[in-house]
């Protein structure tokens, strides 16, 4: 036989030790250390976690324990924590603050404060040094905005330089129309570029609302160019530029630093005073039009700094308080909406989430300002039923023939539910006739009446937004008087 040494880090004090080991049912282990819990895939160490930003409860991981499902279960001075390896994953290679990321099937690009990474599946390589900003893929290349300018990285790691116009200055977002052309936005404004040289340059003086352009969201099909300001969002096309700002010019709610479209056609701004929309078919320029959503609805904090809207409409957000995700039902209701967060303590690593991109495998790479993290999500929906109803402190079956004092009308629909991903479930539900509510508990308050017929449809979300299936149940209500006192039976129809 032969043995492999695992060095775990460069530290002045030297390697921390070992403590404990378990496999990781892969062929690697996982190492407890009085610095934390690490990984070794076999060849190196590819992941370490701490307390703090990297969920532990202490930092000496005295005891692992490795579960059939894969579950870690970490004993530490601090306390015990449980943790799903596979769920999300740190990358200590890439730890600094990440600013952008894209992919294709061969790499990932990652955009940090140190420099520009890109990743194969099996390794890393470094191929610029100064800050960089924005990321755009370009023929099995990238183009970034660099602190000192826009560059191009080839497949083969070669960087040459973007146009002179654009040296020298920092370039912090870039996004590609359908005409094949970049769109680079700086400190002085929008430059469009064709075959590597300017051929349209944008400024204050043309309309746009400041010439710092944080972020560019174009259109698949074509039509106007929507640039995030630090004053406000400007719309761009044939007809000239329209700019729209909040709040009477507030500061903070014209930091514009992130844009996305929704699948319903909604158009989404995140600022340093929460999160906007814009409804479909919504005159932009119109600051009324917009919806605000804040801390106080749901986000994780009240700064954006990146969005993503998934195929089937739900939302990320990026924020200072963490990772945000939203379930609107198809609606503009607000009290339709599920929202769940991810933060520091539940695998983030850091609470501000300055990028996100999804590969073609379904796993979310997000960058905080610690570094790069990995969320492979569990897609396994989320099982749900009635659990019955409670009043007057007892927990009543959904039976037929059930029975309700006049004191009792007031109940609450108790819900059950499990999943894979998370051990937290949301609902939403419904009584039909009523609007969809939502709830953070198993538990929701409804008013019920006499001689009156109910349909109540409910179902669960987990952490991942992951739903269950639609549940129903049927059932009515009548008056019955009975040693004169007023009773109410409840008769379950069925549960569909």
């Amino acid at each position: 036989g032969s043995f492999t040494q695992a060095r775990l880090a460069d530290e002045p004090d030297g390697e921390p030790d070992v403590l404990s080991l378990a496999g990781d049912g892969s062929g690697g282990l996982w190492l407890g250390t009085p610095a934390g819990l690490w990984h070794f895939d076999g060849e190196r160490v590819d992941a370490r976690y701490a307390a703090g930003g990297g969920g532990l409860a202490a930092d000496r991981a005295q005891v692992i324990g490795r579960a059939a499902d894969g579950t870690l279960w970490i004993g530490t001075t601090g306390g015990v924590s449980r943790w799903n390896p596979a769920a999300w994953t740190a990358f200590p290679q890439a730890a600094a603050g990440v600013r952008s990321i894209t992919g294709d099937e061969a790499r990932v690009w990652i955009a940090l404060d140190e420099g520009l990474a890109a990743w194969d599946g099996q390794g890393w390589r470094w191929l610029a040094n100064s800050q960089v900003y924005g990321l755009w893929l370009d023929d099995g290349g990238v183009w970034f905005g660099a602190e000192d300018g826009l560059y191009r990285a080839g497949p083969d790691g070669t960087i040459s330089p973007g146009p002179s116009a654009l040296q020298g200055r920092p370039v912090f977002s870039l996004a590609g129309d359908p005409s094949g052309a970049l769109w680079a936005g700086s400190d002085r404004g929008l430059h469009q570029l064709r075959n590597g040289n300017v051929a349209r340059a944008v400024t204050a003086a043309d309309g746009l609302a400041d010439n710092f352009v944080n972020a560019i969201w174009i259109a698949s099909g074509g039509g106007a160019v929507w640039a995030g300001t630090n004053r406000g969002v400007s719309i761009g096309d044939e007809s000239g530029w329209t700019t729209v700002r909040w709040e009477a010019g507030s500061i903070d709610a014209n930091i514009v630093r992130a844009i996305a479209a929704g699948a319903d056609g909604s158009m989404w701004a995140g600022t340093d005073a929460g999160l906007r929309r814009l409804p479909p078919g919504s005159d932009a320029a119109n600051e009324a039009a917009w919806l605000v959503y804040t801390t106080a609805d749901g986000l994780a904090g009240d700064s954006v700094y990146s969005l993503r809207v998934e195929p089937n409409g739900q939302l990320w957000a990026g924020t200072g308080g963490g990772l945000s995700g939203l379930d609107d039902n198809g609606t503009l209701e607000k009290q339709d909406d599920v929202w769940v967060s991810h933060t520091a303590e539940g695998g983030l690593g850091a609470n501000r989430v300055t990028a996100l991109w999804r590969d073609a495998q379904s796993r979310l790479w997000i960058g905080t300002e610690r570094g790069l993290i990995r969320h492979i999500p569990i897609r396994r929906k989320p099982t749900f039923e009635f659990a019955g109803l409670r009043a007057g402190g007892e927990l009543l079956a959904l039976l037929p023939d059930l029975s309700l004092t006049a004191r009792q009308t007031d109940v609450g629909i108790e819900f059950g539910g499990a999943s894979l991903a998370t051990e937290r479930l949301i609902y939403r539900y419904q009584l039909a006739g009523e609007a969809w509510r939502v709830s953070a508990t198993h538990r929701a308050e409804v008013a019920l009446q006499p001689d009156q017929k109910y349909l109540l449809t409910a179902q669960a979300f987990d952490e991942d937004l992951n739903a269950s299936p639609l549940a129903r149940a049927a059932f009515s209500v009548q008056a019955i008087p009975l040693q004169e006192r007023r009773w109410f039976q409840v008769t379950v129809i069925g549960v569909l």
